[in-house]
């Protein structure tokens, strides 16, 4: 099945990825024409776990167990591909471009959480760790203007992150008593911080002010960014 997707961002083109390697005996990872809803490009690289688009719409970065791939999203040509120099067992499972287009952020399925990589040549080179988080990393996105990072893990905790140091600024309290919460779209005035299940989406709003997250406790939050 399809286990991924991602839109460029002029809305032109749209990313796929998917898993069939049980059932097909390869997996594939597909650009698609919006307007004419046509292939464009197919490439086998293995099970796909996530897929990005840079910002440009020029490339784009695909995971795959302990690989990440960087394409070009023009031609569907490979540009690099990393992972021998992975040294943690976890695969990794969330991927996101800076705004920039010169690092990408991954998220894995240890407590290491999270890697941000410079890829703004084809030798990319591991920037820092980011590490806090005690389960799988669902979700993760940069701010608008690339300074901040949030992620979301099965841990049920959301984090917010110093891209230039890897340092953890803020993160959401665990759930007390894992009780559901009464207030589902604000966690201002909340007396019960954070969330009881696995976060599985989370957002940045455009100005950087505000992050969203959401939930497998079927809840939306929205969280203060700067405090």
């Amino acid at each position: 099945g399809v286990s991924c997707i991602a839109l460029s961002s002029d809305g032109t083109r749209i990313a796929s990825g998917s898993s069939n390697y049980l059932t097909r005996g390869w997996s594939d990872l597909m650009i698609w024409d919006c307007e004419t809803g046509s292939e464009m490009f197919t490439m086998r690289p293995g099970s796909v776990t996530s897929v990005a688009f840079a910002r440009d719409g020029k490339r784009l970065v695909s995971l795959v167990y302990q690989i990440f791939i960087i394409w070009n999203a023009e031609t569907g040509a490979e540009v690099s591909r990393v992972g021998a120099k992975f040294k943690y067992s976890g695969s990794l499972s969330s991927v996101a471009f800076s705004p920039d287009g010169k690092r990408i952020v991954m998220g894995r399925t240890e407590d290491i959480f999270a890697e941000i990589w410079d890829v703004e040549t084809s030798l990319a080179a591991k920037v820092c760790d980011l590490v806090g988080h005690t389960g799988s990393v669902s979700c993760i996105a940069f701010s608008p203007d690339g300074k901040l990072l949030v992620s979301g893990s099965e841990d049920t905790t959301v984090k917010i992150w110093d891209t230039s140091t890897g340092a953890e600024l803020w993160t959401s309290r665990v759930h007390k008593d894992n009780k559901a919460c009464t207030c589902r779209f604000s966690d201002l005035h909340c007396p019960i911080r954070g969330h009881s299940g696995m976060v599985l989406s989370v957002a940045f709003s455009p100005d950087g002010k505000r992050v969203v997250s959401g939930s497998g406790d079927h809840l939306v939050k929205i969280w203060n960014a700067e405090t």
